[in-house]
């Protein structure tokens, strides 16, 4: 891929594949060469914690903080010798009317673009210095717009391969997780648990969509709150807290701390007491000022213990017992959904909240954010015959509905992160508010 030298390259594939982290290497050794990189997303606001922030940790990794300086403020990376690489929104149309001069092209996420945007941006790279667009994305149904553009049949695409195209002006390649020898044994293993379609999206490339068709929550909404900026969340100026106490084997205490709807650091340990939990969580509310009842604490198991701890040193958290039968709610859209317990009402909620585009996962450890993205993804959901929203539960006696069963673990960052999010509706409930006004579907 790196030796083509066509107008038109196009790299796809699943998670894990690798393809973001080639090209963006690729694209900084063409910048120390002189080249003028511009980097393309859909949505300005998510470049700054997706390729800007993937060429800074390479740049970190490298060693090359001496021959690139870095502007946070404009996105931009500049090399002694005229090398650059700007990244731009297509919502940014001022911006991007400003640049010139361009060699090169990467348009990440590729398949957020319509047909008028591919055809804008190509008209960018002009001039006799002009040499490459790379498309990046993953093998969805939207992806077809982009092969019928540079005229590459669908029926005819490369499966562990690659070809060309027109004369060589257009190059195809699809890698998936089991070309990237840095995606680690466990980050394999997940894919090896992915149920027969999805598994064939990510390991043949067929174009298809890649949520499972009883997922519960689709991941394109996932993966834009891990690249939406904080302050673009949704804000009430409260903090949030959510607790999952770990119980047994390799489980673990996890907790999920909020500024708004914006998820800002995660804390995860095994082998502690519930006192340990309970002190450090008592440190977090009076440290932070979070308010007691915007703290959710899992009080099934040692939770309750956690949770009683906390009141005797004067603080009223809320318990979640995710048995227990859901809360009122107001009417969302078409109707109330009704649920067959809360724990499916709190997860069918983070469905709603990430679906609107209100929250930011804005956490800096990268292990957390796999682990919260993969439990994110996890649920499946059933609607019974009384028309209740079923959420497939942590563990239950069927192999084919059970979380653990399936995962291999318990999804105690995802559950964590649910019950921040549900925390003041359901801390209404206790205190006996009018919920019809506090729960909006």
């Amino acid at each position: 891929a790196a030796a083509h030298a066509g107008r038109y390259r196009l790299l796809y594939g699943g998670a894990g594949s690798g393809k973001s982290v080639f090209v963006a290497q690729d694209e900084l050794q063409r910048a120390l060469l002189g080249r003028r990189v511009l980097v393309i997303r859909k949505v300005a606001r998510t470049i700054r914690h997706s390729t800007f922030a993937l060429f800074r940790e390479l740049v970190s990794a490298l060693r090359w903080t001496a021959l690139v300086q870095v502007n946070k403020t404009d996105m931009t990376l500049s090399f002694q010798n005229g090398g650059e690489i700007i990244h731009a929104g297509l919502d940014d149309v001022e911006k991007l009317k400003s640049i010139a001069g361009i060699d090169r092209i990467w348009i990440e996420e590729a398949t957020e673009l319509t047909r008028a945007d591919l055809e804008q941006v190509d008209l960018r790279l002009r001039g006799p210095e002009a040499e490459q667009i790379t498309y990046t994305f993953n093998p969805t149904l939207s992806a077809k717009q982009i092969f019928q553009y540079v005229g590459v049949p669908t029926t005819d695409l490369p499966h562990r391969n690659h070809r060309t195209y027109a004369d060589g002006q257009v190059y195809v390649q699809h890698t998936t997780y089991l070309d990237n020898p840095y995606a680690g044994a466990s980050y394999t293993e997940v894919f090896q648990r992915l149920s027969g379609s999805t598994r064939e999206v990510y390991e043949h490339g067929l174009l298809s969509a890649t949520d499972a068709p009883d997922q519960l929550i689709p991941y394109a909404d996932v993966k834009r709150a891990m690249e939406l900026e904080p302050a673009a969340a949704r804000h009430d100026g409260r903090q949030r807290l959510g607790v999952d106490v770990a119980r047994y084997g390799d489980d673990e205490t996890v907790l999920q701390y909020f500024q708004g709807y914006a998820l800002r650091e995660t804390i995860a340990f095994q082998g502690q007491d519930t006192a340990h939990t309970a002190r450090l969580t008592q440190t977090l509310i009076r440290e932070r000022g979070i308010p007691a009842e915007l703290v959710a604490v899992d009080t099934v198991g040692l939770g309750a213990g956690v949770a009683d701890q906390l009141r005797a040193a004067g603080l009223r958290v809320t318990d979640i017992v995710s048995g227990a039968a859901a809360v009122p709610a107001r009417a969302w859209k078409d109707g109330t959904p009704t649920f067959n317990n809360l724990r499916s009402q709190m997860w069918y909620y983070a469905r709603t909240a990430l679906a609107d585009g209100a929250v930011s996962i804005a956490t800096a450890q990268t292990d957390a954010r796999l682990k919260l993205q993969e439990d994110l993804l996890a649920p499946r959901y059933r609607i019974g015959m009384d028309k209740r929203w079923e959420v497939e539960p942590k563990d239950s006696q069927s192999a084919n509905w059970s979380i653990k069963k399936r995962l291999g673990r318990s999804t105690d960052y995802g559950d964590a992160f649910v019950y921040g999010l549900f925390a003041e509706h359901m801390g209404s409930a206790l205190r006996g508010r009018d919920m019809t006004r506090q729960v909006v579907f």
